[in-house]
């Protein structure tokens, strides 16, 4: 649960999956801000966490045209990091 998540990034500020599943949460709840905050902040803690680096792509693809370009740089970061190809964000990204 999203108390849960809140609770355990305050005990493990460092734990880069808690906040990645922490902005899933408010991402599923419709908190966008939310949620690239707490992808970000999973970054932060590991920059080689390639579900993150695929979550901002995804929170960023049908945004402004800069955030479109973060889109597609978080997209290539994630397969780099040997997540899996995504046919439909790939061509969001286009």
């Amino acid at each position: 649960s999203e108390d849960f998540l809140k609770r355990a990034t305050g005990l493990d500020p460092k734990n880069a999956k808690t906040w990645n599943y922490l902005g899933i949460v408010h991402f599923k709840k419709g908190k966008r801000e939310e949620s690239i905050r707490c992808t970000t902040r999973a970054l932060e803690a590991d920059p080689k966490y390639g579900d993150a680096h695929f979550n901002l792509a995804v929170l960023y693809a049908n945004g402004t045209s800069d955030e479109k370009k973060l889109a597609r740089t978080h997209y290539q970061l994630a397969r780099d990091l040997q997540v899996p190809a995504d046919p439909n964000l790939e061509k969001t990204l286009k």
